[in-house]
């Protein structure tokens, strides 16, 4: 433990003001990213957001819980007993006024535009520059977006939020600060377990570094124990939910070697998957150029100060847990690759200093606007590019009846128009947001949601099934009355060569295919396949 130089207002001196000031000019640069930033997001129907689908029937399971015409309620229960509460409740509030589509799209855009505004907080905090929070903005659409993580990316600004509190309140102790520190603590705990996790431990770095002896650090430290009494009552509460995750302890651990952990790191701050820059794609290529222009642009306007250790902390735990912690274990994936959404914030706070006055500073800020506006064009470019190709899904939906049992079969869970992630891996639960019923895979079946199956009401389906639709099996998978491939071409024959039942194909669109069961003694509908506007690529 040791004695950093003082923050502004802790050296006796009157406090420092220029945090409480609004610079006009910085305000309208934050205004003109921000609005940019919404651009991709509005200006498309379907995000490309692996698991918003799964998000959206979450949400829909909620709102028509007890309605009878969605077949909901015989399956579901509500537990509200969860860490992972507020995303849901946020989308849920605003779809009684939206409608679920608009209530994902403005809580996407508030997770968005939170981040750097989080960011600025965090450098006002630190005595920094909150121009360099319009850094963050290129770092909106990161991997965490890309496979929908809605839950922890509503999280990460509150987790940024909680570290500049601990730094306002180790700075300048008042009953107020540890009170909002402690209320920090408690709405990341049910925002985001693993966000509160790095946030608390970053925080308490802080506060200790900064304490001048062990009494004055545990006590400033305690409100950062604020959620353990929500903890242990929830692990009460959840107990034979526990006793499922110990089961997954022996479950093999996956890791990744180093060397690739670093050649994929610019392309999980700033693209759409991590293996972008090794597989030589465009998305890694230009995400290494914005991570070598925003450190070009940073170092150009920051101006020299005394080093302080302390500031390091935080990017060093996320470091030290992106290289040391497994890709997945105990049922859980993409471990270590969610903590690139605080390498921006965390990087910046290392670098916090007063800004350099003078041309060079001012080019830097204007190059951030400009790579700023560069990156949203891009994006989107990209995103209407998807929206484009996953259109024709509303056709499949509408061929649908409501409350179906209905199974997914993605053999091409990739884009063609966007590269990167497996958009259209649980795309099928729009048509369970739509139309209600049951789902062959829904995250209904873990225990973290708000909505999730009641005990022995999990329906049937081949373990793994959403992932590898080759598995199917009809003793099993044929439970269901629709199934839903997406294919360049026909995998009925396939899929159903040992059905006991007659099946036929319901609608076509693209690369969809919607087969249905039809009733022994029923006429044959068979639709007519909807041919695809162009060509298909093979698998």
């Amino acid at each position: 433990m040791t004695t950093p130089p003082p923050l502004p207002g802790t050296d006796g001196a009157a406090p420092a003001t220029p945090g409480l000031r609004l610079d006009p000019i910085y305000a309208a640069a934050f205004l003109l990213c921000a609005i940019a930033t919404l651009v991709p997001i509005w200006s498309v129907d379907y995000l490309p957001m692996v698991d918003l689908p799964q998000h959206a029937a979450g949400t829909s399971m909620w709102m028509h819980l007890r309605d009878a015409g969605w077949g909901f309620a015989d399956r579901l229960e509500l537990d509200l007993a969860t860490p992972y509460l507020v995303s849901p409740l946020l989308v849920r509030a605003l779809a009684e006024l939206a409608g679920i589509p608009a209530a994902l799209h403005l809580v996407v855009s508030l997770a968005v535009i939170a981040l750097p505004l989080a960011t600025a907080r965090l450098l006002r905090a630190a005595d920094g520059d909150p121009w360099a929070s319009l850094a963050a903005f290129p770092a909106a659409f990161s991997f965490s977006f890309h496979w929908g993580f809605l839950p922890y990316l509503v999280a990460a600004p509150l987790a940024v939020a909680l570290v500049a509190a601990a730094i306002r309140s180790s700075s300048r102790p008042s009953p107020w600060r540890a009170l909002e520190l402690g209320l920090l603590t408690v709405l990341v705990f049910f925002a985001h377990a693993m966000a509160l996790a790095v946030a608390a431990c970053a925080a308490l770095a802080l506060i200790v570094h900064r304490a001048p002896g062990w009494r004055l650090a545990v006590l400033r430290s305690l409100p950062l124990a604020a959620p353990v009494p929500l903890m242990l009552w929830m692990a009460r509460a959840r107990m034979g939910d526990l006793a499922a995750a110990s089961r997954h302890a022996d479950e093999a651990t996956i890791w990744v070697d180093t060397a690739r952990r670093i050649t994929d790191l610019p392309g999980m701050i700033f693209g759409t998957a991590p293996d972008v820059l090794r597989d030589g794609e465009t998305s890694g290529i230009l995400s290494v150029a914005v991570a070598l222009a925003l450190a070009a642009l940073l170092v150009l306007a920051r101006a020299p100060r005394p080093r302080d250790p302390g500031r390091l902390a935080p990017l060093a735990l996320v470091l030290a847990l992106y290289f040391a912690l497994p890709h997945h274990a105990l049922a859980v994936s993409f471990i270590y690759e969610r903590l690139t959404v605080f390498m921006v914030p965390f990087a910046l706070l290392a670098l916090s200093a007063p800004a350099r006055p003078g041309r060079r500073t001012a080019l830097a800020r204007a190059g951030l606007v400009l790579l700023t506006l560069a990156c949203m064009s891009l994006w989107t470019a990209r995103f209407r590019r998807f929206d484009a190709e996953a259109r024709g899904f509303d056709r499949i939906v509408d061929a649908v009846p409501p409350a179906p049992r209905l199974v997914a079969l993605p053999w091409r869970s990739y884009s063609d128009a966007l590269p990167g992630a497996p958009y259209y891996l649980h795309f099928g639960a729009w048509i369970q947001a739509r139309r209600g019923g049951v789902l062959g895979y829904s995250f209904a079946e873990t225990s973290a949601q708000v909505v999730r199956y009641r005990p022995g009401a999990k329906p049937p389906m081949t373990p793994t099934l959403n992932l590898r639709p080759d598995r199917f099996t009809w003793a099993t998978d044929g439970w269901y009355d629709y199934f839903l491939a997406r294919s360049s071409e026909d995998t009925g024959a396939f899929l159903f060569r040992e059905a006991t039942e007659p099946v036929e194909l319901a609608a076509r669109e693209g690369p969809w295919w919607l087969y249905r069961k039809r009733a022994r003694g029923e006429p044959d509908t068979r639709a007519r396949a909807v041919e695809p506007a162009h060509d298909e690529a093979k698998p």
